[in-house]
């Protein structure tokens, strides 16, 4: 890319065979101030509003993709229950929190109801089902990217 004395920037006519179109100063600084907005929308709350799919980049490298839907299911705050009863757990706690999911032989989580933990734990106890853990996993997107780029220190709790 070359400048003249009329402020237009030439492409290489290896890049421009199939148009004639000059690329101005002023076609630049107009992009500029159109995408300034976009980048200082660091708050990721905020660029949930602009985009319905992300790419995730890390050291030049794409990552993955994820949808909004995707990343929101990822990051999904829920309690999490390591039980070896697993199935007598489910009857119990399927009568009162019925959005839940099983995700191996002995462990369960449990969404929408991240306040209720103590309750939960109460319950499973004098029902005679022994709770061998039970936390709070899930994080906030910002968190979940910056992990997934090594950008934060990782802690298995959060794992999905």
């Amino acid at each position: 890319m070359t400048t003249n004395s009329n402020d237009v920037l030439e492409l290489s006519p290896e890049s421009n065979k199939s148009t004639d179109k000059r690329i101005t100063k002023k076609d630049l600084k107009a992009l500029f101030w159109r995408s300034f907005p976009l980048n200082i929308m660091w708050s990721f709350d905020r660029q949930m509003n602009v985009a319905s799919q992300y790419g995730v980049m890390a050291d030049g490298k794409l990552l993955c993709e994820l949808t909004a839907g995707e990343l929101k299911e990822s990051c999904q705050r829920c309690i999490k229950i390591r039980t070896p009863q697993l199935e007598r757990a489910i009857t119990i706690l399927s009568q009162r929190f019925p959005d839940f999911e099983v995700l191996g032989h002995d462990l369960i989580r449990i969404f929408h109801c991240n306040e209720q933990s103590g309750e939960i734990n109460t319950l499973l106890v004098r029902s005679g089902i022994e709770v061998l853990e039970i936390w709070l996993a899930g994080m906030e997107p910002t968190d979940y990217l910056l992990k997934m780029t090594g950008g934060a220190k990782s802690d298995p709790d959060d794992a999905k």
